[in-house]
């Protein structure tokens, strides 16, 4: 291969695996800085090892230290000891002695642009020495130093251009997650607002109209003002629990459980209700009974109020590699609109829902690292599958 086709090979070799990283950069949404540090350095260590293995095989030394340069501006000590490692693996003097004087460089100056200069003119020095030292002084040798130079700083300036550009497109997008975070605050601080206006507003008309003397205003407004009120306390205490939701976890018995929920909700006298139990006595897990049960009341009060005057409700326990919890009904089911916005808080179809429930079955079964599921067929029915995964089980029947 002549100059040019070396000096462009090793160019693309320098600067792919960090073009690599800058498209994980963009494509990687979480922004999470102990991956995004790991990948940078492999990206960094990857982009020196490609380019040593061409330049030293072509004498071609200005470009290599690239990748060095990008460590010590963000400050990569990982990728500064292995490059540094790999450099003594390879014997060469002179690379030895400039990765000394670049670190020398780095602990002594702290103004970001005197550093950059000072690594350059260091390296286009030790480029320059090494070349020399190989061959002898010529037109050919004099250009190919100074071409490499003019490339290396060019690259260099457009990489850290790069950094700078994507750092700040990082920022960007950052802030707007935090202005949407703060958003959802306020529109669920509205929400919460407006969803206990409404039973206040019950309370103070009816206590506008109580009479303290009146007996029958007693036994018809007290009962209503109370309900009212627990309805409020119910509201602010499912808003309270999301995102906080804390579990216990110990050995429970699914079934047992299972059977003392479709106890309590067959007390429900007012609809001609059928309990199917299809599962297996004695299936022991890991989890926060209280919590278990506050989800399995909430998808059976749900199955209840979807079935008009009578119906079924199928509770089943299908045990494969994980376990899955499935509660079936025939109700009225879920349309596809609603079944999409079934998760967000607040959402409700019911004339007295607050909308917390299934955002807060939610927290608590993913607070277990369990999954739930809604499916359902507007005029089919509606089925809710838990699963828990292998991990999970109790050791006692498995």
């Amino acid at each position: 291969m002549d100059f040019f086709e070396v000096t462009l090979i090793s160019s693309i070799l320098t600067v792919f695996p960090i073009l690599l990283y800058f498209i994980y950069l963009i494509y990687n949404y979480d922004f999470n800085k102990v991956a995004n540090e790991l990948i940078l350095d492999l990206c960094l260590i990857t982009s020196f090892y490609l380019t040593y293995k061409v330049e030293s095989a072509n004498i071609s030394y200005f470009l290599i230290f690239i990748p060095l340069l990008i460590a010590y501006i963000k400050k990569r000590n990982i990728s500064i000891l292995v490059i540094f490692a790999l450099t003594i693996s390879c014997l060469n003097i002179y690379l030895i002695i400039a990765e000394l004087l670049f670190y020398i460089l780095y602990l002594t100056i702290k103004d970001k642009k005197i550093f950059i200069f000072c690594f350059l003119v260091i390296n286009f020095i030790m480029a320059g020495l090494i070349i020399i030292n190989l061959h002898s002084i010529t037109n050919t040798i004099i250009i190919k130093i100074i071409v490499e130079s003019i490339i290396g700083i060019s690259l260099i300036i457009f990489l850290i251009k790069l950094f700078d550009q994507i750092n700040k497109l990082i920022n960007i997008y950052i802030n707007l997650n935090e202005i949407k975070k703060e958003s959802k605050i306020q529109e669920s601080l509205f929400k919460i607002t407006h969803e206990i206006k409404n039973p206040i507003a019950v309370c103070k008309g009816y206590l506008d109209m109580y009479n303290i003397d009146n007996i029958e205003h007693s036994r018809k407004y007290v009962p209503i003002i109370k309900n009212e009120i627990e309805r409020t306390l119910v509201i602010l205490q499912d808003f309270l629990s999301l995102k906080k939701v804390s579990i216990e976890k110990e050995e429970l018995d699914l079934a047992l459980l299972l059977d003392e929920t479709i106890d309590e909700m067959s007390l429900y006298k007012n609809k001609r209700i059928e309990y199917i139990k299809n599962y297996e006595d004695e299936i022991y897990v890991l989890g926060d009974y209280n919590r278990l049960k506050q989800v399995l009341i909430n998808i059976f009060k749900n199955s209840l109020e979807a079935i008009k005057d009578e119906g079924m409700i199928i509770a089943e326990i299908i045990k494969k590699r994980d376990i899955i919890i499935k509660i079936k009904d025939n109700g009225e089911g879920i349309s596809p609109e609603t079944l999409k916005k079934i998760k967000e808080p607040f959402f409700t179809t019911k004339k007295n829902g607050t909308g917390l429930g299934v955002p807060l079955s939610i927290e608590i079964i993913e607070a277990h690292g369990w999954t739930i599921n809604y499916d359902s067929v507007l005029g089919s029915g509606t089925i809710v599958s838990i699963v828990i995964p292998e991990n999970e089980k109790s050791k006692i029947n498995f």
